[in-house]
C-alpha cells in the first residue's frame, strides 16, 4: 500500500506512516513529545489549572467558596477517573491538584499572608498597629503603651473627654525565663 521514495525513508524510522501506528509495538510514552520527569505528578498540569482558576475567579468576581468547591470537583474527578479506569497517572495527577484556597496560592508562589495584626484596646475597643501599642524604654526594654482613645473629645463635661488609659499589652514569660510583651486582645483584617 505504501509507496517508498527517497524522502520517505528517511523518516520511516522516526514517524509511523498510515495504519502502521496501530500494529506498532512503541509505547503511548515513546509517542510522547512532553518530558514528564521536568514536571513528575502532574505538577505542571496542576500550576496550569490553579493558574486558570485563579485568574478566571479575579475576572468574573467568583467567591473563594466556588472556587474551593471546583478545586474540591477537579480533585475528586480525577481520583474518581483514575480508578475507574485504573490510570495511575490520573492518580498523581489528583493528588497534585490542590483542594484548599491557601494550597491553590501555596502552588502559585503568591503571597499569602495578606492579614494584617491590630493590638485593640481591652476596654473600649480601639484599633493600634502592633508598633504602636508598646513603648521603649531608655534601657531598650518594651513597655505596654497606654490607649489613648478618647470617646467623647466634644463632651462639656470634663471627665467625659478623659483618654481610656486602659493598658494594650500584658507581660509574659517564655520557659527559659525571658520576659515578652503580648497583646491583651488582637483584631485580624485580610487586605
Amino acid at each position: 500500500m505504501q509507496e517508498s521514495s527517497d524522502e520517505e525513508s528517511e523518516y520511516e524510522d522516526d514517524v509511523l506512516v498510515g495504519e502502521d501506528w496501530l500494529t506498532s509495538e512503541k509505547t503511548d510514552e515513546e509517542f510522547c513529545t512532553i518530558e514528564d520527569d521536568v514536571n513528575e505528578g502532574g505538577g505542571l498540569f496542576a500550576y496550569m489549572t490553579v493558574l486558570f482558576l485563579l485568574k478566571w475567579q479575579a475576572m468574573y468576581h467568583v467567591s473563594d467558596t466556588a472556587t474551593v468547591k471546583l478545586l474540591a470537583f477537579l480533585h475528586m474527578s480525577c481520583k474518581v477517573l483514575a480508578a475507574l479506569f485504573d490510570i495511575p497517572k490520573l492518580t498523581e495527577l489528583a493528588s497534585s491538584i490542590p483542594t484548599t484556597l491557601f494550597k491553590a496560592k501555596r502552588l502559585l508562589g503568591m503571597n499569602t499572608d495578606t492579614f494584617t495584626k491590630f493590638v485593640m484596646c481591652p476596654k473600649c475597643d480601639a484599633r493600634y498597629p502592633y508598633e504602636k501599642a508598646y513603648t521603649v524604654s531608655a534601657h531598650e526594654k518594651k513597655k505596654s503603651a497606654k490607649c489613648s482613645h478618647v470617646s467623647f473629645p466634644n463632651h462639656r463635661q470634663a471627665d467625659k473627654r478623659k483618654p481610656c488609659g486602659a493598658l494594650l499589652m500584658k507581660s509574659a514569660r517564655h520557659k527559659c525565663g525571658q520576659e515578652y510583651l503580648i497583646p491583651k486582645r488582637t483584631f485580624v483584617i485580610r487586605v
